[in-house]
Formats: structure tokens, sequence, C-alpha cells
């Protein structure tokens, strides 16, 4: 008598090729980073606005700032927190801390400052960066006078735009950027920390049991509380959404990053699995609907991911066509339920067929 083959109920469900038994090996997601900036060192990472960072360009940034952290004192375990909306310095920021062994913090920019003071203290924060924008600047400030926040590194918002925009955004700055940061105590350039170009010496982390990211989330009730995912969880998430995205090319997919990285959605389905692909990053630092329309058809972006709200509303966007989303290969949608007008209303639009995920914050987060 042949025994049969187990099969689970969700199996038939998977995509073409993607086993239930494929192989997870859990890593130091700095180590994870390294491979595909080697693999593909001369693609391009990041697109801010038109300037365009490669994978090998990324990795000397993050390697200098792991080792400039290193020389200012940041151990493995230190608490490090991440306060901005999505630039090329959180990429930057994000990948130094994790090297370093240090714990990646994010913080929402648009929390009030009571909100932030908690999170801060339960979370033992000893290091803030933020950018030199007022609105960002300021609550670091008033979180150093009020918790143990040691130091605050702080990010020139302009460094990575493109001439034209910085001859623009230098006649707006007196209004919203903070002029020589490095004037006030325990405040500290990022750019001239990468500048000192110091070389990064390699920590031992044990996957298992040193934290990567601790995630603060508020659930369903309650204050926000942080949840602890160490180096395995985060590096084991990728690899499994990863094996999900089959008929991908690696190396040459474009992703269009509007969600907040400092979101655990945008942290490991948009940033951590991009740069497991080496896909290219078109970084928005806030959500415009114009915006993300023009970067879609010029740039020809294959791979999108919004909550239901931005599906919805481009969906009814004036003047959008199915042309503006040609490019695309797939869509996803996390974050809230996807009603069934809105994914239909999408769908019919951009021709592409949008996937439903869950997860939580604990489970780092696709499930």
């Amino acid at each position: 008598m042949v025994k049969q083959k187990k099969q689970y109920l969700w199996q038939p469900h998977y995509p073409k090729g993607t086993s239930w038994k494929s192989r997870v090996t859990p890593q130091a997601v700095g180590k994870l980073f390294d491979k595909s900036a080697k693999l593909f060192a001369s693609k391009v990472a990041i697109d801010f606005f038109g300037t365009e960072i490669t994978y090998k360009q990324l990795k000397k940034t993050v390697d200098s700032f792991a080792a400039a952290l290193q020389a200012s004192g940041v151990a493995k375990g230190d608490r490090v927190g991440i306060m901005m909306p999505n630039c090329p310095q959180f990429v930057v920021a994000y990948y130094a801390i994790l090297k370093v062994g240090a714990v990646a913090v994010n913080y929402n920019p648009l929390y009030t400052l009571p909100e932030l003071e908690d999170q801060v203290t339960d979370s033992e924060t000893s290091v803030m960066i933020t950018l030199d924008l007022r609105m960002l600047f300021s609550k670091a400030r008033v979180l150093q006078s009020k918790t143990d926040l040691k130091t605050v590194i702080v990010a020139n918002f302009s460094h990575y735009l493109p001439k034209w925009k910085r001859r623009i955004f230098s006649v707006m700055k007196f209004l919203s950027v903070v002029h020589c940061v490095t004037r006030f105590k325990r405040c500290v350039s990022m750019e001239s920390m990468i500048a000192q170009n110091r070389r990064f010496k390699a920590v031992d982390i044990d996957v298992k049991k040193d934290m990567a990211v601790l995630q603060y989330t508020g659930g369903t009730t309650g204050i926000p509380k942080g949840a602890m995912l160490s180096h395995a969880n985060v590096s084991a998430n990728m690899q499994q959404i990863g094996l999900w995205f089959k008929g991908f090319e690696e190396g040459g997919e474009v992703m269009l990053c509007v969600l907040p990285l400092f979101h655990v959605f945008a942290m490991t389905a948009m940033m951590n699995l991009g740069v497991l692909k080496g896909c290219k990053l078109i970084l928005h630092p806030r959500v415009k609907l114009k915006d993300i329309v023009r970067d879609m058809q010029q740039k020809k972006v294959s791979v999108f991911m919004g909550v239901p709200t931005l599906f919805g509303a481009l969906a009814h966007c004036p003047k959008v066509t199915t042309e503006h989303f040609a490019s695309l290969k797939a869509c996803i949608s996390g974050g809230a339920p996807l009603a069934e007008q809105v994914k239909k209303e999408f769908e019919e639009l951009s021709k592409t067929r949008v996937v439903e995920g869950y997860g939580l914050t604990e489970a780092s987060p696709v499930v």
C-alpha cells in the first residue's frame, strides 16, 4: 500500500513553484543586506526624487555610518531610535543599527510628544536619529530634556535631493529647517559621522536571541507595546515573503515605497523584501496621489504595496487611466481589511490583481 503524501488545505492556493517545505534559514539581517549589496552592486537601490543610489554606494554609506555609531559608543543591545519619513537616511540608519548589533526602534514622527516620551522611556532609547526638519528636530530636543535620551543624530533632509529640488528647498528652509544643529548640546550631524569613513568592525550576532527591532504596536486596545523581533524573526519573514514572488526578476523590479517605513508592514514587505530581491526602491516621504501616479508610469513601477484607502483613492483619481499602471506585476494590500468593492475597482482600472495580506507586528509581520 502506497502511503499518501500529506497535503494541507492551504497548499493548493500557493503560487506555482512555492512549496510548504521550502527552506528558510534565519540570519543576521545585516548579513542579508551585505549579500544583496554584493549581488546587485551595480543596480540602483534607491531613487529619491530622481537621485539614484546603487547598492554598492548604499553599502559603503551603511558601513561608514555603522562604524561611526561604534566609535560614538553605540554597542550591541543599545536601543537606537529612527524618527523620520521615507528617505535614504532611514534605510542607511536602519541597516547600520542592525549591523552593529543595536536594536532599531521605529518612531512615528506624527505621534504627540507624550506618546513619544512614553515609548522612549519604555524602550530605553539612548540615541535618536532624525532629520533637520523643524517639526522633527524640535520633538527630539524636548525628548532629550524629558527622558534619558542621550544623543540626537540629525540628518540633512536635502542631502539626497537633486540640485534643482535643493535650490527650491533652500528658499523654503528658513521656515522648515533648523540651522547648525550641531550648536545644540548632544546633537551630531549624520553626514559628518558618515564622512569620517571609519572602518566597520563586524559584530557576532545570535540570530535567535539578539533583538533586531523593537516595534511598537497598539494592537486593538490599550497603549502601544513593544514587540521584540529577533534577527531570526525578521530575516525569516523576509525570506518567507520572497518565496511567494515567483516570476519576478531579481535585481530587475521597481518598487514604489509610499507607506511609511517606520511601520512594520512597510519595513518588512517593502524595504527588507525589496533589498533581498535587489529591487529599486522609489521612496516617497509623503502620500501625494499626483506623484504616485506620475512615478507609476514614468518609472515603470512593477511592485506596489498599499493600504485599502490608498487603493480606493487611486481607483477614483481624476484623469488616471489603465496606461498609468501598465508596468505593474503585483499589488499587495495590508494594514486593514480590503473591501471587495475597492479591490474590484482598482483591479478593473489597473488590470492587475491585488492580493490581500494578513499579519501582525509580533509576526514580523506577514502571516
